[in-house]
């Protein structure tokens, strides 16, 4: 094999998209909050931009881009014979500069870069909102460290109690790692692994995903003569009319998704892999910890002592030593803490702790979290009866008194700022221009103020006198001005077309709510209007609407349907609507099964599968019909 160095010329196409359609595109997708912040750095960046005042006369008519660039070709000629003529020496630059700092110190002088923040104005009101912002909610680590800090303990107790709590997760809990058992499985006395770690991790997650998928897609039928796939209407894709049937299976695009799906999971068995090699070595420092202390503990117990290693490994890193003895008072330390349930490693750990000493059905209490979980999840009230020699009645009065025990105690305190939605645009019933009453889509546009270009710096780039350099400056500042204010002008083109065309596919939604929701893909708006797709997925992106039925993404407004023996189609949303209002008006001594109910909806005329319905309930958080049976 020879290695050389070549040159090789090649002729090939690109598509480049100009700096404008990338300031165009970037725009279009902003909303409105971050527009704002967009102009408020162009205005500070480009002396050209102003903020057009209301009842300000304005300004002359600003020369587009193409007139900018036309004349500025136009005077490279007698710019170069200027230049040997003596003309645009340094003096004539500097007195020009200095004309232009004057300008721009008059315009600051007069308020007229207002949003930069300059002047006591300004930065009162900057102060105001500093003050007026609600400051972030202490943590639930934070909370409980204040607890802690009224305790009474050893320094070496504390300071592992402290690194216990900031430990803890957002539900308050102190979870073994998953891997802990196999790991611990595996390992012999001393720690050392007696089998390969990525066997280990294999047996406790095995790796979905193993070629059926690509199978599949080799598997797929060829495009028939024509394009078109030999399986009828585009209704049979679950579609809708203006739904587009998939084209041919493209071979190159079927290998590059095979080759995806490949690495990806190449770097998730990686990150298993490392995680696991973490889970290793505390696994080696419980075992030595054990024998150094000479502590005799079984499996279970080692399970229950792992993450108080994970700790007491983290503190030696910071010179802070104490032993498992210490690390277990701390524990039961940490536990004393409000909400009660607070650090459990388990489960039924986080339960029994919640059991008040004195409580006199104690006993029974620790007998159904510790053998009788699983079947209480389940709502298997009749097999707990029989093991535990109780009726029903008493089971129920049990469950009932033990509703307060709570599985995440750490929710009680966790306390979440309420996002604060600012909508892009109104929908509200009012009477039009024809004076007939219909739903009027109105841009919200107070956030950011309405832009022009200086008339100051548009004479002086107009005034021939003016230094060549100089006008050089102020036509790429033109243009750049320019072409923001044309990209904000066509995004609220855009986003109104766009949400204009929304309204009248979803009339329905707006008067009655999801029960009238109606199927709608992205490309039908696209269709209608004569757009790109990808234009409609811009323009929706990160905006909410203020409609009839309160405030929402526009993306809300875009969902595939489930076809009806009619040949109609209804929205996902309003079959789901339907299936959470059959489970709530159902009989709970006789729930419905996903079954019963796809047969109910099918006699409704709606054509829909059992796992459909599965999906749907899991969706809403619904429980199945064993879970949510209540027995007499």
């Amino acid at each position: 094999m020879r290695l050389d160095v070549s040159l090789q010329q090649r002729q090939q196409l690109q598509l480049k998209l100009a700096p404008q359609m990338i300031q165009a595109i970037e725009i279009l997708q902003l909303p409105n909050i971050d527009l704002k912040d967009r102009i408020d750095l162009e205005l500070a960046e480009n002396e050209v931009l102003e903020v057009e005042e209301e009842g300000s006369t304005p300004p002359e008519a600003a020369p587009s881009p193409a007139e900018v660039a036309e004349e500025s070709s136009k005077e490279e000629g007698g710019d170069e014979g200027a230049e040997e003529g003596g003309a645009g020496s340094d003096a004539e630059l500097s007195e020009t500069l200095d004309r232009i700092a004057s300008m721009a110190d008059e315009d600051r002088e007069a308020g007229m870069f207002r949003s930069r923040g300059e002047g006591q104005e300004a930065s009162d009101r900057k102060m105001e909102a500093l003050q007026a912002t609600a400051a972030p909610p202490p943590t639930l680590q934070d909370l409980l460290a204040g607890q802690l800090s009224m305790l009474e303990a050893p320094e070496a107790a504390m300071a592992v109690a402290r690194g216990i709590v900031y430990s803890l997760d957002g539900d308050g809990l102190f979870p073994v790692h998953p891997l802990a058992r196999p790991v611990l499985e595996a390992a012999d006395a001393e720690g050392n692994l007696l089998r390969p770690l990525h066997e280990v991790v294999d047996r406790a997650n095995p790796v979905r995903g193993n070629g059926k998928e690509d199978a599949a897609v080799e598997a797929a039928p060829a495009a028939a003569p024509g394009g078109e796939r030999p399986y009828g209407s585009p209704m049979a894709y679950g579609g809708f009319p203006g739904h587009r049937a998939p084209g041919p299976r493209d071979p190159e695009r079927a290998a590059a998704q095979r080759e995806a799906r490949r690495h990806d999971r190449e770097l998730a068995r990686e990150d298993r892999l490392r995680e696991a090699a973490r889970v290793a070595a505390s696994a080696a420092s419980l075992r030595r910890r054990l024998r150094k202390e000479g502590v005799e503990a079984d499996l279970d117990e080692e399970v229950l002592l792992f993450p108080l290693v994970e700790v007491l490994d983290l503190l030696e890193g910071e010179g802070v030593a104490a032993t498992l003895e210490e690390a277990t008072r701390a524990l039961d330390l940490v536990q004393t803490l409000e909400p009660r349930g607070i650090g459990g490693r388990t489960a039924e750990e986080t339960l029994l702790l919640q059991i008040r000493p004195g409580d006199p059905r104690r006993e029974t209490k620790r007998l159904l979290i510790t053998r009788h979980l699983e079947d209480w999840k389940k709502n298997r009230r009749p097999r707990i009866c029989q093991a535990m020699g109780i009726s029903l009645e008493e089971l129920a009065e049990l469950l009932e008194d033990m509703a307060a025990l709570h599985p995440h105690p750490g929710a009680l305190l966790r306390s979440e700022r309420s996002q604060v939605l600012h909508p892009d645009v109104v929908i509200q019933w009012a009477e039009t221009d024809r004076g007939e009453p219909d739903y009027e889509v109105t841009l919200v546009n107070e956030y950011f103020p309405t832009l022009r270009i200086s008339a100051q710096y548009l004479r002086m780039f107009e005034d021939a006198a003016t230094d060549p350099a100089v006008k050089e400056m102020l036509k790429k500042k033109i243009g750049s001005a320019r072409w923001l204010i044309d990209a904000i002008r066509q995004r609220q083109d855009t986003l109104l077309r766009v949400v204009r065309e929304i309204v009248r596919h979803q009339r329905g939604f707006l008067d009655h709510g999801l029960t009238s929701m109606a199927p709608l893909k992205m490309q039908r708006i696209a269709d209608d209007l004569g757009i790109h797709v990808s234009t409609v997925s811009r323009a929706i992106a990160d905006k909410y609407a203020q409609t009839p039925q309160g405030i929402l993404p526009l993306k809300f407004f875009f969902h595939g349907g489930t076809g009806s023996s009619d040949g109609s189609v209804e929205s996902r949303l309003s079959v789901k609507d339907r299936v959470r209002a059959a489970i709530e008006a159902e009989d709970r001594r006789n729930p419905l099964s996903d079954e019963d109910l796809a047969a109910r909806f099918k006699a409704e005329g709606l054509a829909i599968a059992r796992r459909t319905v599965t999906k749907y309930r899991k969706q809403l958080g619904l429980p199945s019909s064993r879970e949510r049976r209540q027995w007499s």
